[in-house]
């Protein structure tokens, strides 16, 4: 049976509307996919240490909205690679922080809105080069590493750790978990970090720590083990509180990845990169 196809002039508006966020959806699909694709396996959302960038990234009416900036002309030199806009914050501190940052830069569209994240996209190799530094970000002394595919995901843990959903499984874990002199070392050591993590949910610095610490590069090195430790304590924590049904319908638009796929090659970044270098 032959399919009969309308020509885009007789569909009505609410069609049209449909078929363009239809068409936005795949293209966001598409670009999420390829960006977990340049990542380390451990950092993808399904990977040992990608939990809280997949709660970031979410799904549904919670899905991250993602945008980029270029360097407002050749001379500027961002030193900030990425922004996430929590949605707590008053609408004085976006306008704030969109209006600081507009010295330097240009959004590609528009700025992010509350609750998104915003990314260096640089407009050449050179200013990759430079502005990614071959693939670190100095923060104090210690090297980082960066780049686009990173930055990303950096600023979706950001994110990922104001989802309400951390607090409260965090807080039920806690609560069927209760401590006795007879208790093992482990479920103590667990108890104690589950505190300090909840604790300090909203920190900056606790948050760039446990980027820095999960880092392939870095994550032998014996201080960095803590952020591993946590981040693989996060996934047991909200995977368990998740896998509840009552939990899965408070919170319909949480999402919880299956483990990583293989990465595939060449992505469409690669692909861009490959035409930026030239």
């Amino acid at each position: 049976m032959a399919t009969k196809i309308i020509p885009y002039s007789k569909l009505s508006q609410e069609e049209r509307d449909r078929m363009r966020r239809a068409s936005q959806q795949m293209a966001d699909a598409e670009y999420i996919m390829e960006v977990q694709n340049r990542l380390p396996e451990s950092l993808r959302f399904g990977g040992e240490y990608g939990i809280m960038s997949a709660l970031g990234y979410g799904k549904g009416d919670d899905r991250a909205d993602i945008t980029s900036y270029v360097p407002k002309n050749d001379r500027a030199i961002l030193s900030i690679l990425g922004q996430y806009m929590p949605e707590y914050a008053q609408d004085s501190y976006v306008q704030s922080n969109s209006a600081d940052f507009s010295k330097v830069a240009d959004y590609v569209s528009e700025p992010p809105k509350q609750g998104g994240i915003a990314v260096l996209l640089p407009t050449s190799a050179e200013k990759a080069q430079t502005m990614y530094r071959e693939g670190t970000l100095e923060r104090g002394d210690s090297p980082t590493p960066a780049g686009y595919n990173r930055t990303v995901a950096h600023e979706l843990t950001h994110r990922g750790f104001s989802n309400p959903v951390v607090a409260a499984a965090l807080r039920d874990f806690l609560d069927r978990t209760p401590l006795s002199e007879f208790s093992s070392d482990a479920k103590v050591y667990d108890v104690s970090n589950a505190k300090r993590i909840l604790k300090n949910l909203n920190s900056t610095s606790q948050q760039h720590r446990f980027i820095d610490e999960i880092q392939p590069e870095v994550a032998e090195d014996r201080t960095a083990q803590r952020g591993g430790r946590d981040a693989r304590l996060l996934d047991r924590i909200i995977r368990d509180f998740m896998s509840r049904e009552e939990n899965k319908q408070k919170y319909p638009d949480v999402y919880i990845p299956t483990r990583s796929a293989q990465r595939e090659e060449p992505s469409i970044v690669d692909r861009i990169m490959s035409f930026i270098k030239g």
